[in-house]
């Protein structure tokens, strides 16, 4: 029996509604009409309570649905993903605000180029914090898989280490 399966059929034996169990969950209805359809899966905090509150094994959860299982893998990547896109996102909406300040200020034959000035600076400024950030985000996302590279810097970087030795 799938994990959906499961779920629908002890929910109905407790004689509960997808909305009762959403308010005991603390989430939406749609979520447990989405667990109960097989579309997504709970996070494992959630699993586990479904486990406790059902009174059913996590094995029978995560053994008999193969597909709970690699929802639960797959979590960590989106979770980084995500993280990732909107970092990259933010630093792209920057650019495009100080390139159409920049681009106000030569229109207007430099009337504005203080105002310019300093929101190009906030702007740099803002765009480093925010790939330094996704840098960070890169090497959670290789960390957690195991994943080593080298970036060029860092290979002359080792260069030049060996050469002083």
């Amino acid at each position: 029996m799938q994990f959906s399966e499961h779920l629908k059929k002890a929910r109905q034996d407790k004689g509960l509604t997808q909305e009762q169990l959403a308010q005991e969950f603390h989430t939406s209805r749609q979520n447990i009409s989405s667990w109960e359809n097989a579309k997504t899966y709970p996070n494992m905090q959630d699993l586990i309570r479904l486990s406790d509150f059902f009174g059913i094994s996590l094995d029978v959860f995560l053994k008999e649905d193969g597909k709970v299982q690699e929802s639960l893998e797959a979590a960590p990547v989106k979770k980084l993903l995500v993280k990732l896109s909107k970092r990259l996102t933010y630093a792209f909406l920057l650019l495009l605000i100080r390139d159409v300040t920049s681009t106000i200020s030569a229109f207007t034959n430099g009337y504005a180029s203080g105002v310019t000035d300093f929101v190009n600076g906030v702007m740099g400024i803002a765009i480093f914090l925010l790939v330094c950030d996704s840098y960070n985000i890169i090497q959670d996302f290789n960390d957690e898989f195991g994943i080593k590279v080298v970036y060029p810097w860092q290979r002359f970087l080792n260069r030049e280490e060996n050469r002083e030795n």
